[in-house]
């Protein structure tokens, strides 16, 4: 697949008190951090955006989707070079790309486990890219753990963030129910239990069949 030019990201939403939709959210972004415990959905969450970002890139509209796991960076490269790499794997077949993360248009960077990287090479040139801002850089969402984000909120001065809850046993069961109220069997009944015991595995159930 080429890399045409598309729309650039919208400005930042304000994420209003209470209850949000995160991977909407996180779609309009262009600075954020999803700031959370484990088990909250933070992965899963930038997992789906990046999903619906890239059918709105191919439907010529949005930028495109980056979703980098910044625990499996090189020690040598910096969000560039590992962006740029996980576009080779994907569109090239691993062969390095003679190109710049601007030559690929507006694009949208979704970092995940900030919390498992030291590298401070990598950070220094997040920060850039945050400080490009405008239509200048990339959109950039980072996920990492509460517990964690003391030790790295100097390198994001200025993001948005949003702090998604616990999710429910009881909210997903009830979500599950009258999806599955149509189905019939023991299978049925399986998902149905398994996902009320199972708050972060119920969430995944219902992102992926949405």
């Amino acid at each position: 697949a080429g890399f045409g030019p598309a729309d650039p990201a919208p400005a930042d939403p304000a994420p209003a008190d209470g209850e949000v939709d995160l991977v909407a959210w996180i779609c309009r972004a262009s600075r954020a951090a999803v700031i959370g415990a484990p088990g909250t959905g933070k992965s899963c969450a930038l997992a789906r955006a990046a999903l619906e970002l890239a059918e709105g890139w191919r439907a010529g509209r949005g930028p495109f989707p980056i979703l980098l796991d910044l625990s499996r960076a090189q020690g040598w490269e910096g969000v560039e070079d590992m962006a740029l790499r996980a576009v080779a794997e994907a569109e090239a077949g691993g062969t390095p790309l003679s190109l710049q993360l601007a030559d690929l248009g507006p694009c949208a960077l979704l970092l995940d486990n900030l919390d498992q990287t030291s590298n401070v090479y990598l950070l220094e040139g997040l920060e850039l890219v945050l400080r490009a801002g405008g239509q200048t850089g990339p959109a950039v969402v980072v996920s990492c753990r509460s517990a964690d984000w003391p030790n790295y909120a100097h390198w994001f001065e200025g993001v948005r963030i949003v702090s998604p809850s616990p999710l429910d046993g009881a909210q997903i069961a009830a979500a599950l129910g009258p999806a599955l109220a149509a189905q019939v069997g023991d299978a049925a009944s399986a998902i149905y239990e398994f996902a009320a015991a199972h708050a972060l595995a119920g969430a995944i159930i219902i992102a992926d069949t949405k």
